[in-house]
């Protein structure tokens, strides 16, 4: 069995945070559908979710961190990507 390329250990390094965000944001719809309608049935939804342990705040942080991660990631990705090409 063959080792995995380190071009492919990055690209997955850098790809993992931004599933977590996608997650994240699939988690947050009902939040940001109330944000943004405020209307009493996406209320009445967050009440019935609140009441299944639904948590948004916690589910934003780690979009966020995620995110951060994410963007640091994929830039260092690019930086060793550049300079591998270029030594090439």
């Amino acid at each position: 069995m063959s080792r995995p390329q380190p071009t492919s250990i990055r690209l997955v390094v850098s790809l993992l945070p931004w599933v977590i965000v996608g997650g994240a944001l699939i988690y947050l719809s009902p939040a940001i559908a109330h944000l943004a309608l405020r209307d009493e049935l996406t209320a009445t939804w967050l009440k019935t979710l609140s009441r299944t342990g639904y948590y948004p705040r916690e589910a934003s942080i780690a979009a966020g961190i995620s995110a951060i991660a994410g963007i640091v990631l994929t830039l260092q990705g690019n930086g060793q990507q550049r300079s591998a090409d270029e030594k090439a």
